[in-house]
């Protein structure tokens, strides 16, 4: 899975990506990926899609808050959209995809800035 162990930042009330592509020659149609959130007792499992029913699952906490890019698929993107973000949503996440019975994952870490934080640092940014 791409990209390594990496981070994102997310603003508070809007949207972030969560990437997770998978890089394989012959992608199967047949494939399940979930979006696992590591609280510290407990893993929540944010968002679960399974190709053999083409079902898609939420956790309550995030219900309406996430979408699979379905139209991607195919070219291995099982990056996840969450929407209107909390800032209880920060912290880790490991997106689990398996197919021909192997398991593959990878962990995001999701960073949250109030607005006014993350406009400060791109400013700062855009400054220098």
């Amino acid at each position: 899975l791409y990209p390594p162990n990496s981070s994102v930042i997310g603003v508070i009330g809007e949207g972030v990506v969560l990437p997770c592509y998978v890089v394989a020659e012959n992608f199967p149609e047949i494939f399940s990926v979930q979006w696992i959130f590591n609280e510290q007792s407990q893993k929540i499992p944010v968002s679960t899609y399974d190709g053999k029913t083409q079902k898609e699952k939420q956790d309550e906490r995030y219900q309406g808050r996430t979408e699979f890019f379905h139209s991607e698929f195919g070219a291995g993107n099982m990056s996840l959209l969450l929407k209107n973000i909390r800032s209880s949503d920060k912290g880790s996440y490991t997106c689990v995809v398996s197919f021909n019975d192997e398991y593959h994952d990878v962990l995001i870490e999701l960073k949250v800035a109030g607005q006014w934080q993350f406009s400060l640092s791109f400013y700062s940014k855009m400054k220098h």
